[in-house]
């Protein structure tokens, strides 16, 4: 009985390690790492694009309260 379950349980995780190790190699290949960072470079492009929008509304938010302090606006 013992060899038994010795026995299932090597080939359970022979078959998880061979299945996991496949996903890798599949994450690994020239065009899946291509595309990776095709899509890391769009959410780049994206997020300094929200930051820039972000800055140049408080930047004339910033020129405006200063303008009413001086008296300018």
């Amino acid at each position: 009985m013992g060899r038994l379950f010795w026995f299932g349980l090597g080939v359970t995780v022979g078959a998880v390690v061979v299945l996991r190790g496949r996903r890798l190699l599949e994450r690994a290949t020239p065009q899946s790492l291509v595309g990776q960072a095709g899509r890391a470079g769009a959410a780049l492009v994206q997020r300094a694009g929200q930051g820039l929008t972000v800055f140049a509304q408080a930047r004339r938010e910033a020129e405006l309260e200063l303008r009413q302090r001086a008296g300018l606006a």
